[in-house]
């Protein structure tokens, strides 16, 4: 089987995360032939959360030897079918806000990621009796995210729904907050933020909250249509990162609540399919 590759910038705007502060980058799209179609995949990657770099996925792919690789195979030799399937039946989904402080309040569930070990910009959120995700990226230590647990409000912790990654090492301490594993892989989580571009879903009883990965249009695509066959409907997820894009895969139609455009999908695969690939190897 012949693998092709096109290479794309990925100009969002504004920061990704904490820690990979950089604008644009860099993502590779994947093709194969098939007897009577074109199956495309995506890969966009966080090197600074511990990702392998776009340079080594693409001398590896071939290899398939780490997740990432293998899940993007997955996607590259399932998506002509997921294609067909998924535009037949489009499904809404509720999706969480990533809040800034200039957001407004007009959500029910937001997610903030922790700029540091004393940020508490989100407390007007909690104020307002919003549902809240902290995203940590491991900017604590223990003692420092111990501090500050004890720093806020106890009438407040309960509307703090998770805490994602607050440190690396043992999370085995007496939180009044549930900690939810993201790519800090931990064993003592309550909550799997689950990111289908990055990894397979995991046999576990745990809530997983599916999560874009940021990438293309393409990526956001095959999350979603993974959230519809794995997920739980019921709860709020963050596939949909808003006015994160100039253009927007997804459409809101109702509070939370969004839904893709079919006809962006269909652009989206036009331009694929028109696209100048080249030779990256035979697997």
């Amino acid at each position: 089987m012949k693998v092709y590759y096109k290479l794309y910038d990925l100009a969002p705007k504004r920061e990704f995360n904490r820690l990979d502060k950089n604008s644009s980058r860099k993502g590779v799209h994947l093709k194969i032939d098939l007897r009577r179609d074109k199956s495309f995949a995506d890969f966009f990657s966080h090197p600074s959360l511990g990702d392998i770099h776009l340079e080594e996925f693409m001398e590896k792919f071939k290899y398939q030897d780490n997740e990432m690789c293998r899940k993007t195979f997955h996607f590259l030799l399932n998506d002509a079918k997921i294609r067909f399937e998924s535009l037949e039946r489009l499904t809404p989904f509720k999706n969480h806000t990533l809040w800034h402080p200039l957001s407004s309040f007009d959500s029910q569930v937001f997610k903030y990621k922790l700029q540091g070990i004393d940020d508490f910009t989100f407390l007007p959120l909690l104020k307002n009796n919003k549902r809240v995700r902290l995203d940590a990226n491991g900017v604590f230590i223990q003692s420092e995210f111990q501090n500050f647990l004890m720093k806020l409000e106890t009438t407040l912790r309960t509307n703090i729904e998770y805490i994602e990654d607050p440190y690396q090492g043992d999370w085995k301490i007496n939180s009044p907050i549930k900690l939810a594993s993201d790519f800090i892989d931990n064993p003592d989580h309550e909550i799997k933020i689950y990111k289908p571009n990055r990894e397979f879903i995991p046999k576990s009883l745990r809530p997983n909250i599916f999560s874009s990965y940021m990438g293309s249009q393409l990526g956001q695509w095959h999350a979603y249509t993974e959230l519809m066959n794995s997920g739980d409907l019921s709860l709020y997820h963050g596939i949909h990162i808003e006015n994160f894009y100039t253009d927007d895969l997804f459409k809101k139609i109702a509070t939370d609540t969004f839904m893709p455009e079919k006809q962006k999908i269909k652009s989206l695969y036009d331009g694929l399919m028109s696209s100048d690939w080249k030779f990256l190897c035979s697997i």
